[in-house]
Parts: structure tokens; sequence; C-alpha cells
């Protein structure tokens, strides 16, 4: 469980703790994080569709019957999930454009140098060589094309689970599955593993959902 605390707009701290919790508590914590997981995906479904995450605000808490923070600590989740995504793209879009970049320069030292080759030999192997990095750069500028495409869809494309863990269904042996109802356990406990709660200096606690008390024997 981690804690953050926001001294500045751009400062903050975070207080991380293991938790001992009765098979209660912890039964309960999961029943919330498989809610909030599920209603999470199901948010994030109909905001591809076109739906902003404020409009389905009122009907999602009606519908499920959770407090409004409930809501509220969900959106958070789902919007810094959305904003990583789309911050990673960026940062693939920048080296495939530095691959790109180093590849054609690549090739044009290559074609230099079989231009300049006297023996027959060197002028082949150069020229093997030059086949391959244009097969290279041809692979890349098409992965950019449709990295390109994706970003100006500006659809982040979201796996709630990884995309890792969901292609291991594909090859259950080679990754240790006997069947696939073995990778169907992990992969539901995977996109069920976690929720946020957001606070508010103004509440008590700092959350009016979850505060971290001082016990008589001093834990927390």
């Amino acid at each position: 469980m981690a804690f953050s605390k926001y001294l500045t707009d751009k400062l903050s701290l975070t207080y991380q703790t293991r938790l001992t919790l009765s098979d209660q508590t912890e039964s309960a914590l999961s029943d919330i994080a498989c809610l909030t997981s599920s209603i999470e995906r199901s948010l994030y479904s109909q905001h591809r569709s076109g739906r902003t995450l404020v409009s389905m605000k009122n009907e999602t808490v009606a519908k499920y019957q959770i407090p409004a923070r409930y809501f509220n600590s969900i959106k958070s989740s789902l919007e810094g999930k959305i904003e990583a995504i789309k911050s990673q793209l960026k940062n693939t879009d920048s080296a495939y454009s530095s691959r790109i970049q180093s590849q054609i320069k690549k090739i044009k030292k290559s074609q230099s140098k079989q231009a300049k080759a006297t023996c027959s030999k060197e002028r082949s192997e150069l020229g093997m060589g030059l086949r391959q990095s244009k097969q290279r750069l041809e692979r890349l500028v098409s992965r950019h094309a449709k990295l390109k495409e994706r970003i100006k869809k500006d659809d982040p494309e979201l796996c709630f689970g990884s995309k890792v863990l969901f292609n291991k269904q594909h090859h259950l042996e080679a990754n240790n599955y006997r069947t696939h109802a073995d990778w169907l356990g992990d992969w539901r406990s995977a996109r069920s593993s976690q929720f946020l709660v957001v606070g508010s200096k103004d509440e008590s606690n700092g959350c009016q959902i979850c505060g971290m008390t001082k016990a008589e024997d001093g834990s927390l």
C-alpha cells in the first residue's frame, strides 16, 4: 500500500507499507479490487467509443451503488494509465525516428564503401549487407507508420493484465501452464490485483475512504 502526500504542485512524498491482514479484511479488499477493476475496464470500453469519463459518473455510481469518491478514484486510476501509455508512445515514436535515421546513415556509408571497393568479393559482401540493412529499414518504417497511426487515433489501446501475460495463453506449455484454466486464473488475478483510493487534504486523515491509524502496539 502506498500513501502520497502532495507538498506542492510539483513535489510529493510517497510512503509505502506492507499490511498484516486478517482473512476477512483481505477478502474484503480483494472484493473491492475486483469490483473497481471491472468498473474501470467498463469505463475504458465506453471511453473508447467516444464518451467522456466525467459524463459517466452519475450512472456508474447508481448502477454499482458505490460512493462518488470510489468513482473519482477509478477515474483517476484510468486517466493515469491512459496518460502513461500516451507518454510511452511518444517516447517510442522518438526512438523509431532515431533508429531510422541511424539506419539511413549506415546504408549511405555502406553504399559509399561499395562504390569504392575494387574487389568483387568485397563488393558482393557489402551488397549483401546493404540488402539486409534496407530490409531492416523497411521494417522500421512500417512499424513507425503503424505507431504514428495509433498516436493519431489518440487511442492508447490499454490491455488490462498486460499484453505479455495475455499472449502466454497461446503458448501454455512454454510458459509453465498445464491448462488454459491455469492461465485464466493468473489473467483474472492480474487484472484485479490493485485499486487506487484518492484522498484530499480537507478530509479526515487525508482520505474519507482509506485512513492509516496507529494501534496500541505501535503498528499502523
